[in-house]
């Protein structure tokens, strides 16, 4: 059996979608299971081995679908000043002023603009920038061996050979990603139904479609005999009633991130089985950051988060600090700007979800119009946080209920948040610790011994 992961868009940023597809490997490496992630769109910045292993991603279990159309090899770094000048001289590109900055940087001067160069210490190049007489972008090239892709900033981009030449094209147009190969258009996904088609094994291998719906997709594996299973990450029922245009039709047969969707989905005739997105080593004792009043809010700044009605509930308890993870600069700007953010409101920014300091904090809020089993509840349910959920589906009304905090820890509206804030305010050490050793107990659940079960039944691998 062999399971392929497919993705259509990949960053240097580390959220759900990563934090579960990381685990997902961690957890088929262990059971011995081939398995592989799938990228569909250009991921080919100079350091993009670094980032996908700084976000845990092992790289013999990651392949890049456009990266195989050229045999450059990008493990190695042997291109040197000498061999871009003579590239530029078979290019007939005059250079007229060449500057050395430093062991690492250059710039060449040219009758139509400049190329800033980057370089390691050893003074192989490691990328290409190309700007026009007035500095506009016109182009970025990543290098390895040789130079390997180029960026331009029309939204257009190309692979070369050894050779120089230009041996796959694409554009980036609404969002969706096109290739022209050989004299055709190719979408991202006639790239991975031309990966499959060719290692694909029948009744053995499974699908796993991440990220996106795709009918093509599911087509080609049923008529190859290929299990095929959809991931649904997100309320469905939620996106049905509050989301604009939201027409997903959902497979006969799929998986879930949350094992509270499986019985409404049912009655819908969708056969759904839990594939956990993560889990946990529970802690062995409470949290140091129980006797603390901070709590934290980690995950993107979006609409649906609701961190708007954190910051004003917080505005009414002094005595409690948020510390706020997650969201990019732009969005945490735009809040600030829409609202007055009192003292007791920290931003931290994005940090790497391994280095949030979890154990610094007495309780963990989230305040989403919809969720499922949220990674990082779960991450800190696994420490002994005490969790102010709202009550929502698929995911925090079920936590609430079954560790018996419904009313204590759960709230509808900004009223309701701010008395679970003061009454957290005011618990004595010896409730809380009750409580956290409680969830502990609780969150063995979610733990890998557990994930692990789940994962060889929703499989069916023995």
């Amino acid at each position: 059996m062999t399971l392929y992961t497919l993705r259509s868009w990949m960053s240097d940023k580390t959220f759900g979608y990563e934090t579960t597809q990381v685990f997902r490997q961690n957890v088929l490496n262990d059971l011995g299971i081939a398995n592989y992630l799938l990228l569909g769109t250009p991921y080919s910045t100079p350091f993009w081995k670094e980032q996908l292993q700084a976000q845990g991603y092992k790289l013999d279990h990651v392949i890049i679908l456009p990266h195989l159309y050229s045999d450059i090899d990008t493990c190695l770094r042997t291109y040197q000043l000498d061999d871009f000048e003579a590239d530029l001289t078979k290019k007939h590109i005059i250079w007229k002023d060449k500057q050395i900055f430093s062991p690492t940087t250059a710039m060449y001067t040219t009758d139509e603009g400049y190329f800033d160069l980057n370089l390691t210490a050893e003074g192989n190049i490691l990328s290409i920038i190309e700007r026009s007489k007035n500095l506009e972008l016109k182009a970025v090239t990543s290098v390895f061996e040789k130079p390997f892709f180029t960026n331009f900033s029309d939204d257009s981009f190309c692979y070369y050979d050894r050779n120089g030449n230009i041996v796959l094209q694409g554009r980036i147009e609404d969002k969706e990603c096109y290739y022209f190969y050989q004299g055709q258009k190719w979408t991202m996904i006639d790239l991975f139904v031309n990966f499959l088609s060719d290692r694909i094994v029948p009744d053995q291998d499974i699908v796993l479609n991440d990220q996106f719906i795709s009918q093509t997709l599911e087509t080609f594996c049923q008529d190859q005999g290929i299990t095929y299973r959809f991931i649904l990450h997100y309320n469905h029922y939620f996106s049905q009633k509050n989301v604009e245009d939201y027409n997903v039709k959902l497979g006969k047969e799929i998986f879930v991130a949350s094992p509270y969707i499986i019985e409404p989905l049912a009655k819908d005739g969708i056969q759904a089985e839990f594939l956990p997105p993560i889990a946990i080593q529970v802690a062995q004792q409470p949290p140091r950051g129980l006797k603390s009043n901070k709590l934290l809010l980690v995950g993107n700044i979006y609409d649906h988060k609701r961190v708007a009605m954190a910051i004003q509930a917080m505005r009414e308890v002094p005595d409690l600090e948020l510390h706020i993870y997650g969201g990019r600069v732009e969005a945490i700007q735009a809040l600030k700007e829409q609202h007055t953010i009192p003292d007791n409101v920290i931003f931290k920014g994005f940090v790497p979800s391994s280095q949030i300091p979890r154990s610094e904090y007495c309780a963990y809020l989230s305040c989403s119009l919809s969720e499922m089993f949220a990674n990082a509840m779960v991450e800190c349910l696994g420490l002994g946080l005490i969790p102010i959920l709202s009550r929502v589906d698929f995911g925090h009304n079920q936590v609430l209920e079954e560790l018996d905090i419904y009313q204590q820890c759960g709230f509808d509206s900004v009223e309701d948040l701010v008395k679970v804030l003061k009454n957290l305010a005011s618990l004595p050490i010896e409730d809380r610790q009750q409580l956290s050793n409680k969830i502990l107990h609780y969150s063995q659940k979610f733990s890998y011994a557990e994930a692990q079960k789940q994962y060889k039944l929703a499989l069916g691998y023995n």
